[in-house]
């Protein structure tokens, strides 16, 4: 009886030279990815290339992807005038306990747009080609609501339409107005140190 010749086993693509590059550049390209759409920079600009392909108005039922961002498919919507708390980051009572004010941003979005329509006014496109738009659930603005609840700011720098809900929420200590909290904006800066 003949047996079979001993053969070394080859290694997994994954374990060669080749393989760890392929899956390393695959790495980088998904971190990239994710940097890009997860961010809230809500910086503007004028039309640019391949802006013009986004919608004026957008509607339907979207994925809530943190505080004050829509996903419709193809589309992502960024909120205009407002700044949510970001998903990981944490608020502090008035008793001194931390609270996942992010994840509330986040569940409150979600409790406002439920399984309703979305109805989206594109007011401008951001940085990373996101729409920047007005978003309502039947004759209530999305936004609006986030900010009187105390779990998004007026993002005054782009905007001045939130600023006396935002003054209301600080007044009824509503959301994180009852503690303490970084402004999104500087946590985030704050996190990319």
């Amino acid at each position: 009886m003949q047996g079979i010749p001993y053969r070394m086993k080859r290694p997994g693509f994954a374990r060669t030279p080749l393989g760890r590059v392929v899956l390393l550049a695959a790495a980088a390209v998904a971190a990239f990815a994710i940097g890009r759409w997860s961010g809230s920079d809500q910086r503007q600009f004028p039309a640019t290339a391949g802006s013009s392909d986004l919608p004026d108005s957008i509607r339907g039922r979207p994925v809530i992807i943190d505080g004050d961002s829509l996903d419709f498919g193809k589309v992502r919507v960024r909120l205009y005038g407002v700044d949510a708390f970001e998903r990981d980051q944490l608020c502090k009572r008035a008793d001194g306990t931390h609270f996942p004010c992010g994840q509330d941003a986040k569940a409150m979005l979600g409790n406002l747009v439920g399984q309703d329509m979305v109805s989206c006014q594109k007011r401008t496109v951001d940085l990373y080609g996101r729409v920047v738009a007005v978003c309502r659930v039947a004759d209530f603005d999305v936004g609006a609501e986030l900010v009187k609840a105390g779990l998004a700011l007026a993002y005054r720098h782009y905007s001045r339409d939130y600023i006396n809900d935002e003054d209301e929420a600080r007044a009824a200590r509503r959301g994180a107005w009852e503690g303490s909290f970084e402004a999104p904006w500087d946590w985030r800066h704050d996190k990319k140190k």
